[in-house]
């Protein structure tokens, strides 16, 4: 036998052969470790930044809840005060009309009153017209004189009256439009 194949023979009987071979298969062991624990430390440490990335992005929308949370709370105390705003108007322009109402039926009811004390005059003119012709126009020609120059008066009320009516008219249909 040559020298190679003794040592190879004695390395049999010794174990060290089995050594060396399970020598060589834990140091494959030990460097597939190596390398799997690099890749361990490689993912943990991609883990950790992804952490703080989370960490940042939790951080950015607690700050976000917050400051929305605020816009909301901003946002309706504006709309609330709008809207009593936009109700004290509404109960203003309903007192104003009920005001306007109240003048322009009271300036109708004094219309029709002047104009049934225009028709009553008219009658009682007409009566004494024909009294006056029965009677000497000399006694009766001051009482006709006098129920002309109420005619004539009421009359001109009913006239003032009928303008104050219209103008009334027309401020309350400007007040209802607005």
């Amino acid at each position: 036998m040559k020298d190679k194949d003794r040592l190879e023979l004695l390395k049999d009987i010794g174990g060290t052969r089995v050594y060396e071979e399970r020598r060589k298969e834990s140091l494959k062991i030990m460097q597939e470790t190596e390398s799997r624990q690099k890749e361990i430390i490689e993912t943990v440490t991609f883990i950790e930044g992804r952490l703080k990335e989370l960490d940042e992005e939790k951080e950015e929308l607690q700050n976000y809840q917050q400051a929305d949370k605020k816009r909301r709370s901003v946002q309706y105390t504006l709309y609330d005060k709008e809207l009593n705003d936009a109700r004290a108007k509404l109960s203003d322009m309903e007192e104003d009309r009920q005001q306007e109402s109240t003048k322009t039926n009271a300036l109708y009811n004094t219309l029709q009153d002047l104009q049934d004390e225009l028709v009553e005059s008219e009658k009682d003119m007409k009566a004494s017209q024909q009294q006056l012709e029965k009677l000497s126009k000399g006694s009766m020609r001051g009482d006709l004189d006098d129920v002309v120059e109420r005619k004539t008066k009421l009359e001109l009320d009913i006239e003032d009256l009928t303008q104050s009516l219209s103008l009334e008219q027309k401020s309350f249909a400007d007040t209802s439009t607005e």
